[in-house]
Parts: C-alpha cells; structure tokens; sequence
C-alpha cells in the first residue's frame, strides 16, 4: 500500500550505508519507486535520495540524472521536492551534478519545456552556490555548456542563459 512504500523508502534511505552489500538492489528499489502512480511516494523517494548521497557519494550522479529526469513532472509540488533534492546534491557534490544537468540540457532533441525547466533550475542555483565552492574548473563547464545551447535556445531560454553566465565570476573580469 501507499503508507507501506514510504515507509519502506524512509528505511531503505535511512539504513542504505548499514549493507553495502545491498547498495545496488536498496537502489534499484527506490528507483522502481519514483516511477509508482502515487504521487505521494514519489515524493517521498524523491526527499529520501539525496541521504543516501550523503551516506555514498559514489551515487551522486545517478541520483543527479533520476532526479532531473523526474523534472518533466505537471504537479508544481512534486516538482519544488525535486527542485530542492537537486539542490542539496548541487551541495555534495557540485561537479558531478552540473555534469548531469548541462548534459542532459544539451541533449539532442529535448523536449522544449524540459530543456526549459533545467535552464530556469540552473539559473535560479547557480548565483547561490558560495564563491568558495565555485572553481574556475566549474565556472569554465557551466560556459561551454550555456554556450553550446545560446545558439538554439528560445527567448525566456537565452534570457535565463545569460544570467547564468553573467552570475559567475570569471564573467565579470575584463577577460571574460
């Protein structure tokens, strides 16, 4: 039942570091979760993922790319837990998750809002992300991976862009 599967997720995530040796099938598990008709069990796998990246980090990319994929959602909640799990794996593990965001952002063919979805996270966290924390190394991945979609981007998209690139701080030297 519904209560059952949150509750499972809560236990599974919760107990994920305790069996190494399970890692893969708790995983897998909570990935047959996400994908549950209720959306009250999505929700609750998508708040419970990023505790499992926190106990391994090695999963940070794969919960990175289940997470924006789960961004094509309609339901404005479900879509603000995704938004703020994204947003806690942009505070473990930065590059690994830009990677997953610019690529799937640069994807051939995406679909146009899901493109745009990805954009507007990106230029909502990326000016939040602390100085400190920010390499030059990920400033210069966040450029090639903004400019590669300025050239087929809509609008409100290149609008968006270019604050992002504006927001870092190698942009506003003489050079950049």
């Amino acid at each position: 039942g519904e209560k059952e599967k949150r509750l499972a997720s809560q236990f599974m995530a919760r107990f994920f570091k305790l069996f190494p040796d399970k890692h893969k099938e708790i995983f897998d598990h909570l990935i047959d979760l996400c994908e549950d008709d209720e959306v009250s069990i999505r929700k609750q796998v998508v708040h419970d993922l990023p505790s499992i990246c926190k106990a391994v980090p090695s999963y940070t990319t794969q919960v990175a790319d289940i997470l924006v994929q789960l961004l094509q959602t309609t339901d404005q909640l479900e879509l603000h837990g995704i938004q703020l799990s994204l947003a806690q794996l942009l505070e473990f593990d930065l590059k690994g998750t830009l990677e997953v965001v610019l690529r799937l952002i640069n994807s051939e063919n995406p679909d146009e809002t899901f493109r745009e979805k990805l954009v507007k996270f990106m230029a909502e966290k990326v000016r939040s992300i602390p100085e400190d924390k920010m390499k030059p190394e990920y400033e210069e991945m966040i450029i090639q991976g903004t400019q590669k979609v300025l050239s087929d981007a809509s609008q409100e998209e290149f609008t968006m862009l270019i604050t992002i690139m504006s927001s870092l701080k190698s942009m506003s030297t003489l050079l950049g």
